[in-house]
Formats: C-alpha cells, structure tokens, sequence
C-alpha cells in the first residue's frame, strides 16, 4: 500500500511544485515585461517621427498608414513643422462631402518669405488628408465673376436688392452659428457653372454669396451650406478680407506692389528687390531689378560666353521671356521677364546688370509711391513721414555730387543711407577664370554707409532704388541708381539709373508718378483702353448724327419724290382729261361730217 500511494504522492507533489513554477514564471514575466513593452512603444514613436521628418523635408510619397480618426490639430502642426514656429498661422480639421468617414486637416502658412514650399509637404497625415494654403491665397473663381461681363452688365433690381438685404439680416446669424468657416457674406448678379472644366460658364442669376478660405472642406461637427435662403439660391466661393492698416514688411504678401518689396524668381532662389515702376512703351507696367535676380548663375554663364548676335538672338528668344517673378515667394507669381541687359560697358561707358519685369497680373499693379513698412527710428522715416517715391524723376550722376547722402529701401536691410563716394568704380563680377575679362562691370558708382547703419545694403537688396533728397527735402526724392551688389570694405555697388534706362531704350521720365495720397490709379493699358472706349464712343456718336442726318436727308427726298409724284398725277390727269376733250371734239366734227353727207345725198 505504501509502495503504491508514494508514488502517487510524489507525482502530486511534482505536479503541484511544476504549477507553482509556472505560475511564478508567468508572474515574473509580466513584471519584467512591463518596462520592456514601455521601452519598445517609445522606440516606435521615435521611428515614427523619425519618418514623419523624412516625409516632411524631402519629395516622398511614403506616408505612415496608422489611422488616426481622431487628432489634435495643434499636435499635427506641431509634428509637421518642428521647431519651426511662426510656420503655421492656423490649422482645422474638417472633411469632404464625398469622404465624410476620412478627416482632412488644413494648414493656414503666412504669406512671406519664410513660407515653406507646399511641394515639399506631405499630402496626407496618418492616410488623412492634408490641405496647405497660404493666409490669402484662394482661387480665382471669385475675381473671374467680378470681373465678368455679364455682372458688369448685369444689375440688381432696387426692389431685389432691399429683399436681399433683409434676408441676409434675417439669417446671417444662424450662418456663422452653424459654419464657422465663413470668411465674408454678399450678394452677387450671376454664378458659376461647371468652375474648373471645359464646360465652364458664367449664368445670370442673382444669389447670395458665402466666401470661405478653401471651398470643399467642412469643419468637423458641422453640416454643408444650404442650397438657398430664403428665395435666393446661395453660391459658395473662396475669397478672404486682408484688413489695410499698418503697411506690410518688404517680405510679406501686398495686394498691390510696392518699390523695395521683395521678389523671387519662381524655379530659382535668387531674391531680390523692386526697383521701381516702369510706363512701357508698348502698354503696361514694368518693374525695373538686377539681372541677376531673375536669372540662375547657369544662364548668367550660358549668355555671357555667348558672341554678341548670339546674346540678342537669346534676349529675343521665348525661353527668358516665360521666367515667372514671385512676389513675396514663389506661390504668388506677378509678372514675367520682359527683358534684360547684361552689360559690361568699357572705360567711357557704364556696365549694366539690370531686367525689366512685365506685370501680368492686374490685380497686384501699384497704386502707391510707398515702400513697405520699416519701424526703425534711426533712418529719418516714419509713420508721420513715409518714405515715398512719387515723383518718377531721375537725374544724373556727376563727380561734384560725390560726397551727398543718398538713401535706399532695400527687401533685406530696408531703409538705409550713405554717402556717394565715388563715381568711376570697376568690378569682376565672378572668380570664373574663363570669365575673368567677360563678367565686368565699369564705371559703378560706390556708397559708404552713414554712420548709425551696419551697411547700406546686404544681400536681397540687389534690384534697390537709390534715391537722393531734391534740393536737400527728403519729402521730394530723385532716382540716381540701382543696387547691384556689395564689397568686402562694407560699400555699395551702384549702377547709375539713366544710363540702365538708356540701354533698355527708355525715356528718362519712364517711371511711374504717384499723386501724394495714395489711391487706384489706372495703368497705362487700362488708360489706353479708356482712351479706345472714348474714341468709339466718339465714333458711335458721329455714326448716330450721321444717322439723323441721313434720315432727315431720306425724309426731304421722300418728300421730294412725293412732291414729284402728285405732280406726275397731276399732269397724268390734266393729260386723260386733255384727251377726253379731244375725243369729244372729234366725236362731234364726225357727227357733223356725216349730217352733211346725209344731206348731200
């Protein structure tokens, strides 16, 4: 008996000791396992950001397939631009009508300089959608609209337009209760069908107008705009108000250019600085800055080993007359290159290093003689005391005025100032052995920087209008020169600005004048479009007198003919009846000859 229960004793025991053990390794191990599972998702979460940094800085399509349904915006932003603040004015979640399951995030970046480049920014976060615009960039189905033929032609009724007014009252506050993605609320005469495709049109149809910053995307938590209102049907466009107080910097977006904002050339990353506004002569409105700014270091070399009828051959050819020119970063295009100069002149005549840029977009022309906003107390300027260039008038540089204060506003540095020091300098533009006697520049003008400022200018302010004090008022500014680069010994390189005007076959007067208070003043094309709307309207005027002189002369000869006429009738009927008589007579000297051969026989 107990050679048989020992045995089962013993198995028991061994049984119950392997449990115990197991138990206590399976303790063991989700103890240890802990800090080990912890360990290992930080680990992740660093590769992620790891990819989410890659993503974000190169041209990679490779996106992180987690899905994320519900995420902070802010962390979004922050992932996306790390350590890079002022890069995201605002960011929201939202969704398409098509895809209301996937969220899609919109990133608001500032319109300036600083601005990232939207080609390099992932197109989606966590397979959700991400769209980026820049604070006032929307597309231009609402300027297409308001400048459209049929809403100039087109009028709203007094009656419509006080019914309009009412139901825009009556429920422009349960809109921006239920959308809070509104942007601006007005009426409008007509809309657009089909925006985007080939079968696009403009209708006629009066409608209420809600803009918002990017069409399409709908906040989270909120439901798509109504059809109509009221009795009007409703039209949903992309449009932003930009409020006009303090003038924005030199590297910020204007609506409306100004000279010493900065510009870029849209494949390159050259910057550079307006120059100043030009009346071309063939129409339009030019912007005078350095060659050197809209054109890469490649094409520099490429057009100066060029012979001479080679280099007029590649000025007139199409390829440097398609270069789109940015203002204030490559997404917000204003013009195209309209021609350059790359000079090198000689001892008795002056090197050139200068474009013209031909603006292409009317809804940026200038409308101020202004330079952007410098808050800088030291340059002499400020809110009471604007530096303004209105009158266009340039004058030219002579060895006695070698020693005067100029002053120049620059997309880098600003406003700066300093002293003409010499008129006759020579430069070499590039250390390129095989071009050491090609890129030159001679008889440069040279400015030392006045004492208070670090220089009078930098790099960026290549393009930079010098301007000098008429007769000592600082109110009245002349144009002397143009920025086209810097020494080693702090100084400026300056070319003078008639001869630049002069080889590009301009008059001295070519620059654009400004009234003293700033307002729309219209261009030269739209000022020659005017002049062509006067002469037809001359023309439709002199057509409608000749048309009343000729109806006149139609209703005197009508009368004439009449005249005629009755007096044809007249004669026609003095003549029957002149031939009745005539029968008559001859009916009667019958009868009587045949009374007399009666009697006869």
């Amino acid at each position: 008996m107990t050679t048989l229960i020992s045995p089962c004793v013993l198995s028991v025991k061994f049984i119950f000791a392997l449990f115990t053990v197991i138990l206590t390794d399976m303790g063991d191990h989700s103890i240890q396992t802990q800090p080990i599972t912890k360990k290992r998702k930080n680990t992740e979460a660093q590769e992620s950001r790891k990819r989410l940094r890659h993503t974000t800085n190169g041209n990679t399509n490779g996106f992180i397939s987690k899905k994320v349904k519900y995420t902070s915006p802010k962390k979004i932003a922050k992932a996306l631009f790390p350590g890079m603040q002022g890069r995201v004015l605002n960011v929201w979640k939202g969704y398409r009508k098509e895809c209301p399951n996937n969220p899609a995030f919109v990133f608001v970046l500032p319109n300036n300089g600083t601005s990232l480049s939207l080609e390099d920014l992932p197109k989606s976060y966590h397979e959700c959608e991400c769209v980026f615009r820049h604070e006032y960039e929307v597309s231009k189905e609402a300027s297409t609209l308001t400048n459209s033929s049929k809403s100039r032609q087109s009028l709203i009724g007094r009656e419509e337009r006080v019914e309009l007014k009412k139901t825009v009252e009556e429920n422009i506050n349960q809109l921006l209760k239920g959308h809070s993605n509104i942007e601006m609320i007005g009426v409008s005469s007509v809309r657009s069908k089909n925006y985007g495709l080939k079968n696009a049109k403009v209708i006629r149809e009066t409608c209420i107008v809600i803009y918002v910053h990017v069409k399409g995307v709908i906040p989270i938590g909120e439901e798509e705009f109504p059809r109509s209102i009221g009795s009007f049907p409703l039209d949903v466009r992309e449009g932003k108000f930009i409020p006009y107080g303090r003038v924005p910097r030199a590297n910020e977006y204007h609506q409306h250019l100004l000279t010493g904002c900065q510009i870029i050339r849209r494949a390159a990353n050259s910057v550079g600085t307006i120059g100043g506004f030009l009346d071309l002569p063939g129409g339009g409105i030019g912007v005078l800055t350095c060659a050197h700014v809209v054109l890469t270091e490649k094409e520099l070399t490429q057009y100066i080993n060029c012979k001479p009828d080679q280099q007029t051959d590649l000025r007139k050819s199409v390829p440097w007359r398609t270069l789109q020119i940015c203002q204030p970063d490559r997404y917000n295009d204003f013009g195209a290159v309209k021609d350059f100069v790359l000079y090198p002149g000689c001892s008795s005549e002056v090197g050139i290093d200068a474009a013209v840029v031909k603006i292409t977009n009317e809804a940026r022309l200038p409308v101020s003689g202004e330079f952007p906003w410098d808050d800088r107390q030291t340059t002499g300027y400020g809110p009471d005391n604007p530096m303004e260039f209105l009158s266009g008038n340039c004058i030219e540089i002579k060895p006695e005025l070698e020693g005067c204060e100029v002053v120049k506003f620059g997309a880098t540095t600003g406003i700066t100032r300093g002293l003409l020091a010499h008129t006759s300098l020579f430069v070499k533009r590039s250390h390129v052995p095989d071009l050491a006697f090609k890129n030159v520049i001679y008889n440069q003008m040279e400015v030392q920087p006045l004492q208070g400022f670090d220089g009078f200018a930098q790099k960026g302010d290549s393009g930079s209008l010098v301007l000098m004090a008429h007769k000592g008022n600082r109110k009245k500014l002349v144009a002397v020169g143009m920025v086209v680069g810097g020494t080693t010994t702090n100084t400026t390189v300056v070319t003078p600005i008639l001869n630049i005007l002069k080889k590009f076959h301009l008059p001295n007067m070519c620059f654009k004048t400004f009234r003293h208070c700033p307002r729309p003043k219209e261009t030269s094309s739209l000022a020659e479009l005017k002049k062509e709307q006067n002469k037809q309207g001359k023309e439709i005027k002199q057509l409608k007198q000749n048309i009343q002189e000729y109806r006149k002369d139609h209703k005197r000869q009508m009368q004439q003919q009449r005249k005629e006429h009755q007096k044809m009738n007249q004669k026609v009927i003095d003549l029957v009846e002149d031939l009745k008589r005539d029968n008559a007579k001859t009916n009667k000297m019958i009868q009587n000859i045949n009374k007399q051969l009666n009697v006869k026989q």
